[in-house]
């Protein structure tokens, strides 16, 4: 099973999507997370290398992705610098995903109702929320 999980720049969470199965693309829980329509007009998105592609749907919103090589078409000189100035700004939602899966009912194999993970995801997200809050994530010089 998959969630998207969304979070600022200091590493609240602001959202958690609804658990889709583990086979579901990025790109597909994105588009139909209806996210980015809730977005205020000053707010941008920034993701994985999986949402490559995803500007395309709306392009009034600002949207950051890291450049991805493709056969025949390797990265240039400066797109591999460039991955690395998107990294240094991601590395809060890897901090993120790391405090969720402390908890053991994420990660282990969830052994109930598919439609109980959505609750369990979100209640874990805002105890992770609660705790950031608290004794915010280290701050980043790129932040």
């Amino acid at each position: 099973v998959k969630n998207q999980v969304v979070c600022r720049p200091d590493g609240r969470i602001g959202a958690v999507s609804a658990t889709v199965p583990g086979s579901t693309h990025d790109l597909t829980v994105l588009r139909g997370d209806a996210l980015r329509d809730r977005l205020d007009a000053d707010e941008g998105v920034m993701g994985d290398k999986a949402y490559t592609g995803a500007q395309a749907d709306h392009p009034d919103i600002p949207m950051v992705v890291p450049m991805k090589a493709t056969r025949g078409h390797p990265l240039t000189e400066e797109q591999p610098e460039a991955n690395q100035v998107i990294g240094r700004f991601r590395v809060v939602i890897e901090h993120v995903m790391a405090q969720l899966n402390r908890f053991q009912v994420l990660k282990q194999v969830f052994r109930s109702a598919f439609a109980r993970h959505t609750p369990v995801v979100r209640v874990v997200a805002a105890l992770v929320d609660r705790r950031i809050a608290a004794v915010p994530l280290k701050t980043y010089a790129g932040t």
